[in-house]
C-alpha cells in the first residue's frame, strides 16, 4: 500500500475477491478500486504469463477492456470496489503430494548419484536432452513408474517408446518429450 494514490486509503479497504479465470479456476486474488488493483497469481514468480499463461492472459484482456479483473463480468466505474479479506496472507500454496524425483542432468555431474553417474560414464544408460532418462541399474532415470503396483513395471509404456530403429530418433520423429496438458 505504500503507492502514493490519491485513493489510497480507499484502496487499502477493497477486500481481496478471487481471480477467477476464464475456465473457472482460481487463479489469484484481487484487490481493486475502480481501474486501480494488484492480483497476488497463485504459484507464479515475476513472469506471471510463463508460470500460469490463463490467469495472466484474463487479467491482461479485462484490464483493456475495462472489466473487473477478479471476474471479468462488471464494468469499471469509479467506485467499483472487490469484496473480501483485506489480506491474503492466510492463504498458503499447497505442497505437492509428494516431492519431485532428482533427476540427473549429465552436464552437473553431482546431480548424479555416484552409481547413476558411474552408469554415465560407461555409457550404461540413455542419455536425452543430457538428462539420464533410462537407467536399468535403477535411480536417477525417468523410466520408473509412478504406479505403487508392488514395484511391477508396466511394460506396454516401455515397448512402445523403446522400439528402437536403429536411426537414435524418437518414434514420433519430433525429437520432444511429450507435453501433458494441464
Amino acid at each position: 500500500m505504500a503507492v502514493p494514490y490519491s485513493r489510497a486509503r480507499d484502496f487499502a479497504r477493497a477486500g481481496y475477491a478471487a481471480l477467477v479465470t476464464d475456465e473457472g479456476a482460481v487463479g489469484g486474488v484481487t484487490r481493486q478500486l475502480g481501474n486501480f488493483s494488484f492480483t497476488r497469481v497463485f504459484q507464479a514468480g515475476h513472469e506471471v504469463p510463463a508460470y500460469q499463461p490463463a490467469a495472466a492472459h484474463a487479467i491482461f484482456r479485462r484490464a483493456i477492456f475495462d472489466r473487473d479483473v477478479a471476474t471479468g463480468l462488471l464494468p469499471v466505474r469509479d467506485d467499483l470496489a472487490t469484496v473480501g479479506p483485506r489480506d491474503s496472507w492466510h492463504i498458503r500454496n499447497e505442497p505437492p503430494a509428494r516431492p519431485p524425483r532428482p533427476r540427473c542432468y549429465v552436464l552437473a555431474p553431482e546431480t548424479c548419484p555416484p552409481e547413476v553417474w558411474a552408469r554415465v560414464r560407461a555409457g550404461e544408460v540413455r542419455v536425452k536432452d543430457y538428462f539420464v532418462v533410462e537407467d536399468d541399474g535403477g535411480g536417477g532415470g525417468d523410466d520408473d513408474d509412478d504406479d505403487d503396483d508392488g514395484g511391477e513395471d508396466d511394460d506396454d509404456d516401455d515397448d512402445n517408446r523403446d522400439d528402437d530403429d536403429g536411426e537414435g530418433e524418437d518414434d514420433n520423429n519430433d525429437g520432444e518429450e511429450p507435453v501433458s496438458e494441464l
